[in-house]
């Protein structure tokens, strides 16, 4: 299965890369969440008592759960186009997903912009 990759500020196909160890999520500044495979960003945050804005519900339909991705991009599912739509061409070419919609299958590391607080509970 061929899958998108990131190269430089586009999205072009490339070959399906498999994760080389477990999942997990790290956002910056805090440690590595062991997650399972599949589980979106905006769960792993919830998981960690993370507090990440998701006005719609995590319904891809507002954009508040943005997240810039530091590392590892090869490690997430597909944008689909209804999340290219959302996050627009400008914030798509430099790397951002939504939480809600990327789906984790490797390690990963994320940052939440500052428009959009990542809060203790």
């Amino acid at each position: 299965m061929r899958r998108l990759a990131r190269r430089g500020r586009r999205w072009v196909a490339g070959p399906s890369q498999d994760a080389a160890g477990p999942p997990s999520v790290t956002f910056s500044g805090r440690a590595p969440l062991p997650v399972e495979a599949g589980t979106t960003i905006l769960e792993a945050a919830l998981q960690a008592d993370l507090s990440l804005d998701h006005f719609c519900g995590g319904n891809c339909s507002c954009g508040t759960c943005r997240v810039e991705v530091v590392q590892g991009d090869q490690f997430l599912s597909n944008p689909r186009p209804d999340e290219s739509l959302v996050l627009g061409p400008v914030a798509l070419d430099a790397g951002d997903r939504l939480a809600c919609q990327a789906q984790v299958r490797g390690s990963v590391e994320v940052r939440v912009p500052r428009f959009f607080g990542v809060r203790a509970e």
